[in-house]
């Protein structure tokens, strides 16, 4: 029986990981695209949004001088292109950190000596390989820009692109710990109860 039941959990977990693994390569897959978009073709995609942006927090857009929309609206444009690097490699960095908490290859192991505080060491190493995959991945998608027309690879982006990463797993990281806390105190409360009832039951067979 507690064979079977570890196959099955074993299976529910391989299939977890191959989810995960999908959906972090499809988001993968989804920055690319992104990136591989000609000057042209980025600056029409941001551009209805920036026009969207504007109409909500500036009603009186049309009504200020032309040098101030020129201003106001590359003020806009700024936030959005970056407000969107950073979203964009926030979400990878919860997908990467689910994908490598699921995978659990040998290099998150700790050793036995350090029992009491194997949850926090794997974690916080979790933490740092998803936030080096993010930050990996965000130089190279700044590196293909270099052979996309119009585009160019920037320093700043990566720095942007990296923190969204970090921001990312940190979400997941706190998420995780509040799943295993509550995990935790479940199973307390359950093995109090099994305690309070064996010792109950023993106290009432002495009586007898």
């Amino acid at each position: 029986m507690e064979s079977t039941s570890t196959n099955k959990i074993m299976m529910k977990r391989k299939y977890r990981v191959i989810l995960l693994a999908a959906l972090v390569l499809g988001w993968m897959g989804v920055i690319f695209m992104f990136s591989s978009q000609d000057g042209a073709a980025s600056s029409e995609t941001s551009g209805r949004v920036v026009e969207r942006v504007i109409a909500v927090i500036k009603p009186d857009f049309n009504s200020l001088a032309k040098n101030e929309q020129i201003s106001f609206r590359e003020m806009v444009t700024f936030f959005v292109r970056k407000g969107a690097h950073f979203t964009e490699y926030m979400i990878l960095g919860v997908l990467l950190f689910l994908f490598y908490y699921e995978w659990r290859p040998k290099i998150f192991q700790v050793p036995q000596k350090k029992n009491m505080h194997i949850m926090k060491l794997r974690l916080r190493r979790i933490w740092f390989i998803a936030w080096i995959t993010g930050t990996f991945y965000a130089a190279s998608d700044e590196f293909h820009q270099m052979f996309t027309g119009e585009r160019s690879p920037q320093v700043r982006d990566v720095c942007i692109d990296s923190s969204g990463a970090a921001v990312g797993c940190l979400l997941a990281l706190i998420a995780m710990v509040l799943i295993v806390r509550k995990f935790v105190r479940k199973m307390q409360r359950q093995t109090e109860k099994v305690i309070y009832k064996s010792k109950t039951n023993k106290a009432s067979k002495q009586k007898k």
